[in-house]
């Protein structure tokens, strides 16, 4: 049988969104666990997502009222091993690369490096599902013993965002 995984990041609800997006639903209907790379944004959005499916979450750098997440986790589906991190850096670093993101319009990409730091931190992983970058597309193409970072979503509090099922 063939586990289907929804991926979601950075919801921020109810943090800066007054509902989950419906398109977030329409995406994830259907998936046997749901892996949240951070930034979920309360309580309410768990609660919201756990009626869909299991969920694996992991705390984000706004996460400060769900101190009982992890910061990483590691989940095995299908005998692969699959890291979710946020990506979470100093406030001394993300504050200003974010402030010259937003200025740009998404021009400047203050995150590009994330992919590549993550491989050497989590080098026996499979997979590796993280936040953070508001992008929404893998970084690596899925191949037999590679590790595949995935930035699943983006924002979902940017309108171009949406979920991704593996």
């Amino acid at each position: 049988m063939t586990v289907r995984v929804g991926v979601v990041a950075d919801t921020h609800y109810p943090e800066f969104l007054e509902r989950l997006p419906a398109r977030l639903f329409d995406v994830l209907r259907g998936v046997d666990l749901i892996l949240h790379a951070g930034d979920v944004g309360g309580e309410e959005a768990l609660a919201e997502l756990r009626q869909i499916a299991p969920i694996e979450a992991v705390r984000g750098d706004h996460d400060r009222s769900l101190a009982t997440l992890p910061v990483m986790r590691e989940v095995i589906v299908e005998g692969k091993k699959i890291v979710i991190v946020h990506g979470n850096r100093s406030a001394w670093l993300e504050e200003p690369q974010t402030f010259l993101w937003t200025i740009t319009l998404g021009y400047y990409e203050p995150h590009r490096g994330l992919p590549r730091t993550l491989r050497r931190r989590f080098p026996e992983a499979d997979i590796i599902v993280f936040g953070l970058c508001r992008y929404g597309r893998p970084h690596a193409r899925l191949q037999p013993r590679r590790r595949a970072p995935m930035d699943p979503a983006g924002s979902c509090a940017q309108a171009r965002s949406e979920a991704g099922v593996v």
